[in-house]
């Protein structure tokens, strides 16, 4: 059976949301950041970080890799086109766009307005990451603009990813001027799926 490895409102939540949009068995395996500190569980995760998922004999980590993963492993879910389909291109595009271009801006930014002790903050970081994510999420507004999801009118593993980056940055205030990506992130937060991951 799979297994995921899980601490609330981390990048497992991300994870546990495809899983619960595929409608597939698992076990979660729920842990706090010192169970992930353990040898034990470095033997799972090198760096003792969550989330991590067991299938079998097989061992994924990082929350966009388990979840393209979990896309390939349930083709008969749909959340994944075709390798010959010409839509393949963009899924992999937004994928590893919301992961490299997006979600460290978010990272900086919060980084510098919230996380850090404030006598550790830079305001020139946060003010020059929160410019780079608007440059960067203006091209995801447009596409998302006038479609349900990235890829059309059915959900993909790319919504899930990019679905949580910019909930993310929903909630730093960070996509307060783009429309698009607002009725996007409403439209992904009252799927079943996405409330179920969050429940606890």
């Amino acid at each position: 059976m799979l297994k995921l490895y899980y601490i609330p409102k981390t990048r497992s939540s991300r994870a546990r949301w495809m899983l619960e949009e595929l409608g597939v068995p698992y076990e979660l395996v729920r842990m706090t950041f010192e169970d992930a500190r353990t040898p034990e569980y470095r033997r799972i995760h090198p760096l003792g970080a969550v989330p991590a998922l067991s299938d079998d004999e097989s061992t994924v980590i990082e929350s966009a890799a388990i979840i393209a993963y979990l896309a390939d492993r349930f083709p008969e879910r749909g959340f994944a086109p075709p390798i010959s389909s010409p839509q393949r291109g963009a899924y992999y595009q937004w994928i590893i766009y919301s992961m490299a271009t997006l979600e460290p801006c978010i990272i900086a930014f919060v980084a510098h307005t919230s996380k850090r002790p404030e006598r550790d903050r830079l305001p020139i970081v946060a003010e020059d990451s929160r410019a780079e994510f608007l440059r960067a999420a203006q091209p995801v507004d447009a596409v998302i603009r006038n479609r349900t999801f990235l890829l059309g009118d059915q959900i993909s593993a790319a919504d899930i990813v990019l679905g949580s980056v910019v909930s993310w940055a929903s909630m730093a205030k960070l996509i307060d001027d783009f429309s698009g990506l607002q009725a996007y992130v409403n439209r992904l937060r009252a799927r079943p799926a996405f409330q179920a991951a969050r429940k606890d």
